[in-house]
């Protein structure tokens, strides 16, 4: 688990001023669950690397397609999710 947190450290040195990109590659599909409705649900404790920097997002969370310019925590995590895991 301590290597795993410091690489997300490490990601989101490198990639904080990147979007969607940044908060994208710390993205696990194993970290989450797709619900019936099309939304995300954690599946334990992550930290997800944001575009202002990293967050934890805890299980019971979940996250739906957001409306054009909206975010959770300035990123698009169900979006991400969508394009990564289908």
């Amino acid at each position: 688990m301590r290597s795993r947190t410091s690489f997300l450290l490490l990601a989101a040195a490198s990639l904080l001023y990147t979007g969607t990109v940044a908060q994208a590659a710390s993205l696990s599909c194993a970290d989450f669950r797709q619900n019936p409705d099309g939304s995300w649900t954690p599946v334990r404790r992550s930290v997800v690397v944001g575009p202002r920097g990293p967050f934890s997002v805890e299980p019971g969370e979940v996250f739906h397609v957001q409306l054009q310019g909206t975010t959770n925590y300035g990123a698009n995590i169900a979006e991400s999710l969508n394009a990564r895991c289908r």
